[in-house]
Parts: C-alpha cells; structure tokens; sequence
C-alpha cells in the first residue's frame, strides 16, 4: 500500500527532479523498515514469544551486532549511505542528462544502493552510489540546461568569409531550436592547410537539442554553400615536375 500510494501519487505529483528523487528514496527506505518490523512480528506471532523482549535483547546487543554487520555489510552500507548523500546534495537526480566516465545518459533512478544510467545508444551504465559520489559528473540538466550548439565549417581561402557568415547566420536563425536568448554569430577560429575554419554559436534549449541541431545546420548549410557558390575545401596536392631535371 506504501509503495503503491507513493508510486501512483506522490512521485506523479511531484514536478521537481530533485524532489521525485527524494520521494523515490524515502519509498525504498520505508519499505524495508516495513519489511523488518514484519518480520518481527511473524516471529513474534510463530516463536510466541515477547516482541517488546525480542527488541529490548536487540537493543542490548546492538553494539556487538553492529560492529559484526558494519564489517561484513561495508560496500552494501557505503551505498546506503552515498546514495542519501547524492539525494540531498542533488548532484543530478532523475532525468538529468549527464556524462559519466566518457558516457553520456539520462539518470533513469536512484536506488539505495546503485545508479541506472540510460545511455544514448540505450544500454543501461549501473554504478554503485559510492562510485558515483566520488566520480566527476557533467551535469547538463543542473541550473539552467540551455546549451550552446557549435557548427564548425570550413572555406576555402578564396571563398568570401562575409558571404559565408551570412548564409550561415541565416540558416541558423531559420532553425526553429534557434532560442533568441543569443545572436548566432560566426568567426574564423583557425587557418587550415585546405581552408578557413568558421565556428558558428547558437542558444539551443538543451544537449540532445544542440546535438540534432549540429546536425541539421550541417546540411543546411552545405546546401545554401553550393547554391551561393562558396566552396568547402578538401585535401589537394600539388606536383611540379622539372621535365629538364635528370631522373636520380
């Protein structure tokens, strides 16, 4: 009943990530005590014998039985005790988009003892929340999960930058992931052996957006390029041969 109250009614009626991943952890953490007062009192029930002198001897004996249990349940109770940490210091919660050891994924829940990270390519990453306490984590979704999305571009040395920049700017100002927060703007950001490199800047709302954003604007771009006549290089090589040198 606990479960099913907080499941269907409590976490659907919380908005805020960090809060349902609170609600999530509160849930887990009810259950078993839940599931540990019953057991005592089945055993109760069955062994007829005191409850309140079942628990009066577990309180004598909690100093032993503590020491015995936090050495043999050290790496369960490390996560424990992590993945409280991680829902009240909110270094992601659920649904945030994050990179993780080179991955990147959206954190699927928090249990007590690991974290499920649902990948890009839709494989689950599980770390236990101990790992995930000391790991260093790009959040995208902490704050503000706007992104800035980077088109780079290159042109020939003879091709008009003006020209490029416009068509560009143009393109990206028609793309309806284009937020108005930030002008798109276009530099030169390097010379290349073939070419110019352009880097061109626009406000998309968040990572998933910039990066199919990225790629749209690659092929808009491409298109008006042809159509305007501004070329993108490729690798050339040049051969000058002496034809009155003598062959060596």
């Amino acid at each position: 009943m606990v479960d099913y109250f907080f499941t269907r009614k409590v976490e659907k009626a919380v908005e805020e990530p960090s809060q349902r991943s609170a609600m999530r952890l509160i849930r887990r953490i009810i259950n078993v005590a839940i599931m540990i007062v019953g057991i005592l009192v089945i055993l109760s029930v069955v062994t007829k014998i005191d409850l309140g002198g079942v628990i009066g001897g577990m309180l004598i004996a909690g100093g032993a039985m503590a020491l015995v249990v936090g050495l043999a349940l050290q790496g369960v109770l490390g996560n424990v005790f992590s993945g409280i940490s991680i829902v009240l210091s909110k270094p992601y919660r659920v649904g945030d988009a994050v990179v993780v050891r080179g991955e990147y994924g959206t954190v699927e829940d928090i249990t007590l003892r690991h974290t499920v990270i649902r990948t890009w390519d839709n494989r689950r990453l599980i770390l236990p929340n101990t790992v995930m306490d000391n790991e260093e984590i790009i959040n995208y979704s902490i704050q503000d999960p706007r992104m800035l999305c980077q088109v780079y571009v290159e042109i020939a040395y003879e091709a008009d930058f003006e020209k490029a920049s416009r068509l560009m700017i143009e393109e990206a100002k028609k793309h309806p992931a284009c937020l108005p927060d930030m002008e798109p703007g276009v530099v030169i950001l390097d010379f290349k052996d073939s070419g110019v490199q352009l880097r061109m800047l626009l406000m998309t709302k968040d990572q998933p957006t910039a990066f199919s954003t990225a790629c749209d604007l690659r092929k808009a771009i491409k298109k008006r390029f042809d159509e305007g006549g501004v070329e993108i290089p490729y690798p050339r090589r040049y051969v000058i041969y002496d034809r009155d040198q003598k062959a060596r």
